[in-house]
């Protein structure tokens, strides 16, 4: 009885928490849109918090508070910091070491994304799990990246 009381009451605190994340990402996106034009380190800040973001919402889709579905999950140049890598905006950074090094995690995170929501699609909760760990390694290197993108542009 008092183990049930606890999943429940920690499910509610979850559903609370995913409840405050889905506001303040609105609040986010909206200050986002407001910003004209953002100098690169600004940009590779809001992309290094898209990434954590995204890991984020497959953890909550994990856990069921989050519906995603695995056609839904774009690919490394759909996102925001895939447009930047694809476009002339990035050109003072394209020449760095580490911009180099960005795309094959890069292209992890999402292709980890799609690999956990198929997984979650077909019930192996587990395996979504084992996923989101790899997704999470994935995610951690490309902020990594940003990061000395940011010391270097």
């Amino acid at each position: 009885m008092a183990a049930e009381e606890l999943n429940r009451t920690a499910k509610v605190t979850g559903q609370g928490i995913y409840d405050i994340s889905q506001s303040l990402q609105k609040i986010r996106a909206e200050q986002i849109e407001r910003k004209p034009k953002l100098k690169t380190h600004q940009v590779l800040e809001l992309y290094k918090t898209d990434h954590l973001l995204w890991t984020w919402r497959i953890y909550n889709m994990i856990l069921g508070f989050e519906h995603l579905k695995s056609s839904e999950v774009g690919n490394h140049h759909e996102c925001r910091l895939g447009r930047w890598v694809d476009s002339q905006d990035a050109a003072q950074c394209r020449l760095l070491p580490a911009f180099k090094q960005l795309e094959a995690p890069h292209k992890q995170v999402h292709e980890l994304a799609r690999e956990a929501a198929v997984a979650y699609e077909q019930g192996n909760i587990t395996k979504a799990e084992q996923i989101l760990e790899r997704m999470s390694q994935a995610s951690a290197e490309v902020v990594q990246i940003l990061n000395e993108l940011q010391q270097q542009c």
